[in-house]
């Protein structure tokens, strides 16, 4: 008995750790979830080796800059640290189309792009306001370069421009349009079409860019917050979905235990082996008789019993299908070299295995626990008697022998 109560304790402690364990990763969860809805601090956010595209969907960013190029009259690109674009060109002049159709000038206009962002990278880490400067190829066209910076990295340029903001001479256009090796004639036509307005204009526009950029850049940080409080979350769910999983089986457990106790009742004279019983309650199912089995079984090896009493005074039915678990069950024990014994056969349990016609012939079956007590001790020598009788028993043979 101290073995089954060491254990039983054991896994009520485990179950408490764990039924414990599962609170607070509940808690834990909550906590991520109001994190998420309310927003923590995320300036401690590491954003080294991720992209703006790891961040902020390319499209949302395609859309918000459609949106700015069309209403501010003015031609936006956006591209990487190293120059490279992200987006695809809103509101592109034929004039710089043309040039970037080339080979030689999409060269020119990417040394331009490279320059824009160097250039935009060291205003940022000084926190200088947007680049305004002219273009690589036409200083009378005015470029504007802004920053997008996440925690102190520099992730993307903002270039806008396109603008012509003096008068650039035909024959300049022509003498460049045959170094890129294109149409000269379409060239000073496209540039006819070149956006026009004072430099003030594109410096308030570049502004306005700014205040674009650092809400992505907000926005940025906000999804790298809710990615990993969801990823935090996910594994804390998975955690307690586990542990959850865990105490289920765990009470589970504890009921197939309670469901098949084992009870030790004494040894025999030489310590070779004992009684045990087993009080059986409740339907006898197919997996519960497996489970009445394997307890059985297991109680004989670890209490070396020679005599085994199933009690089945609190089994409600008795049909074949239980019967024929008993018996698979009372042959493993003979198996084990255990003398099995059932008790509580009841009036209406013996009449149905009668009506039934249960063959029983080779099973020991007695009426109660009582008598079924009395037979196992009497199959380990044992013998009851009067603790009275016995001790003038004792009594007279000392004043014989006297």
């Amino acid at each position: 008995m101290d073995k089954a109560n060491k254990r039983m304790e054991q896994f009520a402690e485990e179950l408490a750790e764990m039924r414990g364990r599962v609170v607070e990763l509940e808690t834990v969860g909550e906590m991520l979830r109001v994190g998420s809805e309310h927003g923590d601090d995320i300036a401690d956010f590491d954003v080294e080796g991720l992209e703006l595209t790891d961040l902020v969907e390319t499209d949302r960013l395609q859309e918000l800059q459609d949106k700015f190029s069309e209403a501010a009259g003015i031609a936006v690109l956006l591209f990487d640290a190293d120059g490279k674009p992200i987006t695809e060109p809103s509101n592109f002049t034929e004039f710089c189309t043309l040039i970037r159709a080339t080979e030689k000038g999409a060269a020119a206009c990417e040394r331009s792009d490279a320059s824009d962002a160097e250039l935009t990278r060291k205003h940022a880490e000084r926190q200088r306001p947007p680049v305004i400067h002219p273009c690589g190829n036409f200083p009378q066209i005015t470029d504007g370069a802004v920053p997008i910076v996440i925690n102190g990295k520099h992730m993307a340029t903002w270039g806008m421009g396109q603008v012509l903001t003096g008068e650039i001479d035909d024959d300049e256009i022509r003498a460049f349009a045959r170094h890129i090796e294109t149409d000269a004639e379409k060239l000073v036509a496209a540039s006819k079409k070149l956006f026009k307005m004072p430099k003030e204009r594109v410096k308030k526009i570049a502004h306005f860019l700014d205040i674009l950029a650092k809400h992505v850049s907000q926005l940025g940080l906000q999804n790298l917050q809710r990615a990993r409080l969801l990823d935090d979350l996910r594994r804390t769910e998975k955690e307690r979905a586990q542990l959850q999983q865990r105490v289920i089986e765990a009470q589970q457990e504890a009921l197939r235990q309670l469901s098949t106790p084992i009870i030790p009742l004494m040894a025999a004279h030489d310590g070779s082996g004992g009684i045990i019983i087993m009080p059986l309650i409740g339907v006898i199912d197919t997996a519960r008789a497996r489970d009445i089995m394997r307890a059985l079984l297991a109680g004989i090896t670890e209490y070396r019993a020679k005599v085994v009493i199933l009690d089945i005074t609190g089994v409600p039915i008795v049909d074949s299908g239980v019967a024929n678990h008993l018996n698979k069950t009372i042959q493993a024990a003979r198996l084990k070299g255990a003398h099995t014994i059932v008790t509580g056969i009841s009036d209406a349990v013996a009449e149905t295995i009668v009506d039934l016609g249960i063959d029983w012939a080779g099973i020991e079956t007695l009426s109660d626990l009582r008598v079924g007590l009395v037979t196992g001790l009497s199959v380990l020598g044992y013998r009851l008697a009067r603790l009275e009788q016995t001790n003038r028993r004792r009594r007279l043979g000392e004043e014989m022998s006297g």
